[in-house]
Order: structure tokens, then sequence, then C-alpha cells
């Protein structure tokens, strides 16, 4: 559904008589204003700046001069906010949560974070250096190990994807806003500029 609203320009409503259309007729009579009709090789009617509408046989008429068309002034488009799944996803692969904070999407962004963080640090708690025996696994933590890192390498590989996913998300949804946005246009009629203002809901 469409609702239309119009709104005269006020100040460009007045016709101004050196660039309004002319009619020249056999006789001699000069008609300035604005031709709002025109029937080849029959009639054509004009409209004079005070409002009055003549209509004459074209046998009557010498001949018509027009006026230039007026520039028809340009409504910039609204912008469209846009993500990169692309850079997205190497924020969140570089520090993890970042790609969230990209999409705006700040405690999601954090909580990814510190989760990420909290399973590497449990990972890390397993494992400690031994000058003799070098770098070795304490002796019963083998499972905590395996799952603390399975646990951490998976939440990384999630806030990737997610982040990459919300951006093509966004993107989706503001695209459908985009088609929903009130379009302005803007017309010109023999009262003046016509603006219409277009609403979708």
């Amino acid at each position: 559904m469409r609702l239309c609203l119009c709104l005269l320009i006020i100040g460009m409503s007045v016709v101004t008589p050196s660039i309004a259309d002319t009619i020249h007729l056999k006789s001699g009579t000069v008609i300035e204003g604005t031709i709002i009709r025109e029937i080849p090789n029959a009639s054509v009617a004009i409209e004079t700046a005070q409002g009055k509408v003549f209509t004459y046989n074209m046998h009557d008429v010498l001949k018509i001069d027009r006026r230039p068309s007026p520039p028809v002034p340009t409504v910039p488009p609204l912008p469209t906010i846009r993500k990169d799944p692309t850079l997205s996803g190497l924020l969140s692969a570089i520090i993890p949560g970042s790609g969230q904070i990209y999409n705006n999407q700040y405690l999601k962004g954090g909580g990814f974070f510190l989760a990420t963080i909290i399973g590497a640090g449990t990972t890390l708690n397993t494992v400690y250096w031994q000058k003799t025996d070098g770098l070795r696994v304490v002796k019963g933590k083998r499972v905590q190990l395996i799952g603390a890192g399975l646990m951490t390498a998976i939440i990384y590989t999630v806030g990737i994807t997610d982040a990459v996913a919300w951006s093509k998300m966004i993107n989706t949804v503001n695209e459908q806003d985009t088609k929903k946005r009130p379009s302005i246009g803007i017309n010109n009629t023999p009262h003046g500029w016509l603006a219409t203002l277009s609403v979708q809901f």
C-alpha cells in the first residue's frame, strides 16, 4: 500500500511571463501563458497567469513559441548502510568478537571475545613448561586439555561464521528497508513545481 502526499512548492508556483508559452494569432493577437492541451491540426488551449483558459482553432494560429523545458530538480537517493562480510569475518579471525562489533553487535562481540579468551586460558592452564622434559601435558589433565582446546576452536570458528552471516543479513534487511523508504518526485505543472511524497507501508 502506498500513501501519496502532494505538496505544491509555493516559491516556484509563479509563472514567469518571460519564459511563458506564446500563441501568435493571425489576427495579430499574442497570448502568453502555459499550453495545457493541444490537438494537432485541430485546437490548442492555453492558460494565462491569471488562471483563464482560452482555446483556439489551429486555423487561426500563426505560430506557437514554446518556453524551454526547465531542468528537473534531482533528489539524491538516501544512503544505504552496507556491511562487508569478508571484512567482518577477517576481523573476527584476527580478534575474536571484533566482527560482531563491526556489525554493531557490541554485547555479542564482547561475549565471543570473553568466551574465546576463557577457553584459550583454560587450555593453556593444562600445559606447563618443564626444563628437563620440555612442553608436556600435566598428568591426568589430558581430557581437560582436549575438551578445552576443542571448545575454544568451536567458539572461534562460530564467531567468524556468525560475523559473516550477520553482515549478509544486515545487507539484506537494509535493501528491503530502502525499498520502503519514502520516494520523492518533483514535476512541473502549469501552476508550478509539484512535489510528490510516496510512502510504502
